[in-house]
Formats: C-alpha cells, structure tokens, sequence
C-alpha cells in the first residue's frame, strides 16, 4: 500500500516539477545573458534577444530645447518598456543648457518580432521630428 501511494506521488509529482524546472531554467538563462546596449549609431539594425533579457538604448537628449525622445511604434506584449532615464552630462559651474544622455530599458516579454520606433521631437510640436531611431527586435 505504501509503494502504491509513492508511485501514485512521483506520478502525480513528475510533470509538475518538470514544468517549474523548465521555467526556472529559460528565466537563468536570461539572468545569466548581458544586457544589449544600443546607441544611436544602431538605428536600423536588427537585433536578436532571448526571453527576459534586457536591451537598453543610450541616446543623447537635450531637453532645455524641447527636444526629448518618445517611443513612436512598438509591440509592448514582445519588449516592454521597464524604465526611462535621463542623465545630465557635468557641465562646467554656471553653464546652463547642457544635454545628456536618456536611456531607455526593455524587457523583452514574450516571443515574437517587433519594430522599436523612436522620435525625437518637441513635446508642443509632435510633427516636427528632429532625429529617429529604429530597430527591429526579435526575442527568441
């Protein structure tokens, strides 16, 4: 009776931890992967990213004229966007007006393609694009 029971369990058990195992182990080998840094000069690459990695984009901003970057076009469900930040370069004691750096951090959330469009624009004038940014993302 009590073999039964144990065989009954490790039947019942089996599939169970095989399918955590399974997860556990794509979501190290995500951990484990480098995030992709891209900066402007990949605009229009294409770029390969396995399930739970990380991409981050560098893309200098200057937002003392108006000028930030948006996120134009991009499939959410496949890179979704984690954080945005901006970070102003020194500048000398009394100079005013200085850019930087605005870095925006993906995960990529499930498979599929997506095109990451980007735009540079002013926020009161939404056609006047200054620069752009494209890449096409694949997660795998």
């Amino acid at each position: 009776m009590i073999a039964k029971r144990k065989v009954f369990l490790i039947l019942i058990c089996l599939p169970i931890l095989g399918c955590s195992s399974a997860d556990n182990s794509t979501k190290k080998q995500a951990a484990n992967q480098k995030p992709v840094t891209l900066s402007q000069a990949d605009s229009g690459g294409k770029f390969d990213l396995a399930t739970g990695q990380s991409l981050e984009i560098e893309l200098a901003e200057n937002p003392t004229t108006g000028y930030r970057w948006r996120i134009a076009a991009s499939d959410s469900s496949i890179l979704k966007l984690s954080s945005r930040e901006y970070l102003q370069t020194e500048a000398e004691p009394g100079k005013v007006g200085v850019g930087g750096v605005a870095t925006f951090k993906f995960e990529a959330a499930g498979k599929g393609s997506t095109e990451l469009q980007m735009i540079y624009v002013r926020a009161t004038a939404a056609t006047d694009t200054a620069d752009q940014f494209r890449a096409a993302i694949e997660v795998k």
